[in-house]
């Protein structure tokens, strides 16, 4: 099954199946649906948040658990793994770059 096209970006998840952002001091952040709202917010959460969502390995476990893209998946659990703990805007950046080849999301 082809993951190229843009129509995947824009399909929402049920509610309970969304990922929502937080930071350290557990202050819930925003919710979201689908891979353009993700993208969105890759885009504009502090980077304490998204160190703490790299550094458990939150973005790729929603990829794969939720959307079954274990391809992208595993790109992003990477970059996880290589910039995500010390290097947020790389991380911003890095994801921010995977969703827009894999699902034409621009940033």
């Amino acid at each position: 099954h082809v993951r190229h096209h843009r129509k995947y970006a824009d399909i929402c998840v049920p509610y309970e199946k969304g990922f929502t952002f937080r930071d350290r001091a557990g202050v819930v952040g925003p919710h979201v649906l689908c891979l353009a709202e993700f993208q969105r917010e890759i885009q504009r959460s502090p980077a304490g948040m998204l160190t703490l969502h790299a550094t458990h390995r939150d973005f790729s476990r929603w990829l794969r658990d939720v959307f079954q893209d274990r391809e992208l998946a595993q790109l992003v659990r990477r970059a996880e793994e290589t910039v995500g703990t010390h290097d947020p805007e790389a991380l911003r950046a890095t994801l921010g770059d995977l969703l827009s080849l894999r699902y034409g999301i621009l940033k």
